[in-house]
């Protein structure tokens, strides 16, 4: 996923949160229920979404989900 606004400042001295919403209520990652995780890995611009499934058997499709990205940029004085 795309997300330009994640610049090297942000992930040099900054922070990344990344939630996704289950029902009403946001969860943050990396989030799991039953066997299957979700967790991200950020870099400049990008969030990577990882999908696994611990019991050897393939992930299901997670189908749309609604996420939710806070970063915190570093305070420059």
């Amino acid at each position: 996923m795309t997300v330009p606004e994640i610049t090297q400042s942000v992930i040099e001295k900054g922070e990344v949160e990344v939630y996704v919403q289950v029902g009403n209520t946001w969860w943050k990652l990396p989030y799991a229920v039953k066997n299957l995780f979700t967790k991200v890995t950020v870099e400049k611009d990008y969030l990577n979404f990882e999908y696994t499934v611990i019991h050897d058997e393939v992930p299901p499709n997670p189908g749309t989900l609604n996420f939710r990205v806070v970063i915190t940029e570093p305070v420059t004085r």
